[in-house]
């Protein structure tokens, strides 16, 4: 008896290792069966692995989980209408189950793990005697997919009497005999994992197969669509207010609304239909692999075709693609304008963008131009072009109706296109008005008004508000932190003038400021006397440090104590087309009385950067109509005090042009600032002191050109400047080099400090050109209206030129009694007591009827003898062709009422 049952228990053990080995065997079949989805329906391998984004349907493309292949049993549970059919799947033939059980529902025993066809009569009893015989299994993905199947449970158990249905992941047993599928289900065998993109975009299905209802749409819209339909035309749940039980209910029906008609009836590119593309994208580039994926989807919904997003490497050698890529200073197919998409003869759709900010844009904007007709036919060669190199103010909010404050709003835009190198737009017949201004508006890029205004409303800024009065509210930027920066000088560096090389090397072309602290040159005397400043020039180098033949050492440097490089290889950009208009403030609301801190307001333009050009910019002027009681002195100079207590505030510059190389300002109109005089407390005494209201100012440029400038009194009427001293500080400079004026009319040129070389063509000047400095000034077919020198070598400075003046083909105003004005010898500068070196006049005509080459109304013989401080002559002067206006009456140049200083001149006079 004991042999018997050993005998048996060996017999159940040899089945069992046999029911195992079959077990394992159907396992891998099942899993190979419940695989991944075609690329078609999104599970796409790209260069970074599988397509991870969300689908329609909220799933994660290539959620292929299988926890549940291994079986899980659910304990209990009914099985209404479901039974095995007892075949013998076993390999010997021996049934290995007296009853199949399929507790966890994949369709296999969980037993023997033999196939179980459950065959419905069509019909599916979801409620039973007030009790649920489902559960709810939730597709790949948390999404709409999850939300959607709580609240379906949460609806239906606030409406049974009993029991409780559940909504479980897909690897999950539910322990109902019945389930719902909500979205793609990949768990439950492939017979029942439908192609959610079959429906289309807009379709959804709930079926029955077997003992499942099937919901599904093509896409998260039509899943939620999908999901009303279940809870009204099957549940009858319609108000969720209603408290009424749900006893029993079945399902006879399915409901099937499958997308046929779309809104693109056709659509190929270069002759092939487009589900015959792929889409090409590198995963690692992710404006780029974003746009492919917008693209996928709305190809979907415009059509019906789901295509395979793939990496570029993948559809090199596969035919036809659709590829997306941000390239970095433009592809092949790119264009000026930034953007471009284009069919290739290959037959490839290519779409490229320099500006990764953009892409989306542009991507939009190309499928709206091909998705504009039904019929879509794109033939090799076509192209869509976009210039998305311009970003708007009103993209940032900007307002422009002159009343609310755009300052932020024009900040963001600017900061936004320098990051990514775009344009600027204004719109037109707007009003930016810039109220308050905490820090620059900096601008690296080009920038075009449009015509718009810049309304710079300076009048609730204070005198003594010296933050807020300090603030350039534009500020013109280089792009390079170097601008600026200062360079280790070598131990004792000592320069000369005339080196041709620094002695030092740099990475790149730059303008270097060279400066000595212990010497000082152009000590101011007279009103708004000073100490001078610090001993410096601007030069041009290149790598080696080879200084440019155009801007020499002027001076012997007995010890270089700094060095500041300048970037000169700025990409060149461009700012105007528009109008600007300073509001200055109240004068009566200003009372700075007896500060000796009182200075200008720096309002307006800030250009640091090399390579740039201002043009068409009208400036205007408003709050400063000078009354007659206010012009206390009679000269037109406002007084800031004095017995009436008028005030005001003088200006720095609406444009100032600063350590930069190579700018231009060119065809605008610029409204004159008024100038004013504020009395200074001294201690013990009290004294006027002018202060010019200046329109442009330009210090330490080199290669600054003026071309097509006017100033008026009044930019609204047109009314010209002459001779009006209230207006007399349009433009001033320091320390520029090779600076050029031409076809301009403006009240004067002044040079304070430092000149090196200026040309003036074409141009009236009305109060005066006033120059001290070096090189060569050349004058030809300029007009001097008025005033009493045609050229005033400033005396506050000493007279000084090193150089030569050439004036030629140039006319003189009545008044105009003298070609040279200077007082020599009033005290020392810091530099040699020179006047020019070389005067050529070749062709002077003036109304006067007597013209002095030069006046010298301080000068004596004893200065030639001045040991300290001598007074060095012109080399050489000739002077030809200097006539009456009417041509008949020559004049008969002479020298001065010092004649006999300048004896041993060497005068040419015809």
């Amino acid at each position: 008896m004991e042999t018997a049952k050993l005998r048996n228990l060996i017999k159940l053990a040899l089945l069992f290792a046999i029911c195992m080995v079959l077990s394992l065997a159907l396992a891998a079949c099942s899993f190979g069966a419940s695989g991944g989805k075609d690329d078609t329906e999104g599970e796409n391998d790209t260069a970074g692995g599988k397509d991870s984004d969300k689908t329609e349907n909220g799933s994660e493309d290539g959620d292929q989980s299988d926890d549940s292949q291994g079986g899980s049993s659910a304990e209990g549970g009914e099985d209404e209408g479901s039974s095995a059919d007892g075949s013998d799947d076993s390999e010997n033939g021996d049934s290995a189950c007296a009853e199949h059980s399929d507790a966890d529902l994949n369709g296999y025993c969980d037993e023997c793990k033999a196939r179980v066809e459950v065959v419905y009569d069509g019909t599916l009893t979801l409620i039973k005697d007030g009790k649920p015989t489902f559960g709810i299994v939730i597709g790949t993905g948390v999404g709409v997919n999850y939300s959607a199947a709580v609240r379906l449970a949460d609806a239906i158990n606030s409406r049974i009497s009993s029991g409780k249905v559940v909504a479980a992941n897909q690897n999950k047993a539910v322990e109902k005999p019945i389930e719902i599928l909500i979205g793609t289900v990949t768990e439950r065998g492939e017979r029942y994992n439908i192609d959610m993109y079959s429906l289309g975009y807009e379709g959804y299905i709930i079926e029955i197969v077997d003992s499942k209802l099937i919901v599904l749409g093509g896409s998260e819209d039509a899943l939620t669509a999908a999901m009303t339909d279940l809870c009204e035309k099957v549940f009858g749940i319609t108000d969720p207010e209603k408290t009424e039980k749900i006893e029993n209910l079945k399902i006879t029906e399915s409901i099937d609304k499958r997308q046929r008609d779309f809104e693109a009836k056709s659509f190929t590119v270069a002759g092939k239909p487009i589900e015959s593309y792929s889409i090409a994208a590198n995963a690692a580039d992710s404006y780029a692999y974003e746009a492919a994926k917008e693209a996928r989807e709305l190809i979907y919904r415009k059509t019906g075709k789901r295509l395979a997003i793939k990496s570029l490497g993948d559809v090199a050698d596969e035919g036809s693609y659709i590829s997306f890529a941000v390239v970095e200073n433009g592809g092949e197919n790119s264009t000026p304008e930034g953007f471009c998409a284009a069919v290739t003869e290959e037959g490839n759709l290519i779409i490229e963008c320099e500006f990764p900010d953009k892409f989306d844009d542009c991507v939009a904007e190309v499928w709206d131009s091909i998705f504009a007709n039904s019929e879509i036919s794109l033939a090799a060669g076509w192209q869509f072009k976009k210039n998305i190199r311009t970003v708007y103010y009103s993209e940032f909010g900007a307002v422009g109706d002159g009343v609310a404050d755009d300052y932020t709003a024009l900040r963001n835009t600017h900061d936004y296109a320098n990051r990514w190198g775009h344009k600027v737009s204004a719109e037109p017949g707007k009003t930016y008005r810039i109220a308050y201004a905490p820090s620059s508006i900096t601008v690296r890029t080009d920038t075009d008004f449009c015509g718009s205004t810049i309304l710079i409303d300076d009048t609730g800024i204070a005198w003594n508000d010296k933050t807020s009065r300090s603030v350039w509210v534009f500020n013109i930027a280089s792009s390079s932190y170097l601008n600026g920066a200062s360079v280790t000088v070598p131990t004792g560096m000592t320069v000369s003038r005339g080196q041709t090389n620094i002695g030092m090397t740099f990475d790149e072309p730059c303008m270097l400021k060279l400066e000595s602290s212990s010497e000082k040159i152009f000590i101011r005397y007279g009103n708004n006397a000073n100490s001078g400043n610090n001993k410096q020039e601007y030069i041009l180098v290149n790598e080696a440090g080879d200084v440019d033949p155009s801007t020499p050492i002027m001076y012997d440097y007995a010890t270089i104590t700094s060095i500041v490089r300048y970037k000169i290889n700025d990409d060149p950009i461009s700012i105007g087309n528009g109008t600007v208009i300073t509001v200055a403030p109240d004068p009566k609301a200003q009372n700075p009385e007896y500060d000796n801190n009182y200075c200008y307001f720096n309002r307006g333009f800030y250009i640091g950067r090399s390579n740039t050009t201002l043009y068409n910019i009208t400036h205007k002027v408003e709050g400063e109509d000078m009354t007659v009681e206010q012009d206390r002195n009679g000269d037109g100079v406002v007084d800031l005090y004095g017995d009436d207590k008028s005030y005001g505030v003088p200006y720095k510059g609406t444009f100032n042009f600063n350590y930069c190389y190579n700018v231009r300002f060119i065809d605008s109109v610029v409204e004159g600032h008024q100038a004013y005089s504020f009395w200074q407390n001294n201690g013990a005494s009290t004294s006027r002191n002018e202060m010019g209201s200046y329109a442009i100012t330009a210090n330490y440029c080199i290669g600054l050109v003026f071309e097509g400038i006017s100033q008026y009194e009044n930019a609204e009427s047109g009314e010209v400047i002459t001779n009006r001293k209230m207006y007399h500080g349009v433009m001033s400079s320091n320390f520029c080099r090779n600076f050029t004026v031409t076809d301009c009319y403006l009240d004067r040129f002044d040079a304070h400090t430092g000149l090196y070389n200026a040309t003036l063509t074409d141009s009236t000047f009305g109060f005066g050109i006033l120059v001290i400095g070096a090189g060569e000034l050349y004058i030809e077919n300029v007009v001097r209206p008025s005033g009493d020198f045609f050229i005033h070598l400033r005396n506050d400075y000493n007279s000084t030129f090193d150089g030569k003046i050439t004036i030629k083909n140039c006319e003189a105003g009545s008044s105009v009694k003298c070609v040279l004005m200077g007082i020599w010898n009033r005290h020392y500068s810091g530099l040699p007591n020179r006047t020019v070196r070389e005067l050529e006049i070749d062709g002077l005509i003036a109304e006067s009827g007597s013209l002095c080459l030069f006046n010298i109304k301080n000068a004596a013989p004893s200065a030639l003898a001045d040991e300290v401080n001598p007074l060095y002559l012109p080399d050489s002067v000739k002077a030809r062709r200097v006539l009456c206006a009417d041509g008949v009456t020559p004049l008969i140049p002479t020298l001065s009422k010092y004649s006999d200083v300048f004896a041993e001149i060497d005068a040419d006079i015809e």
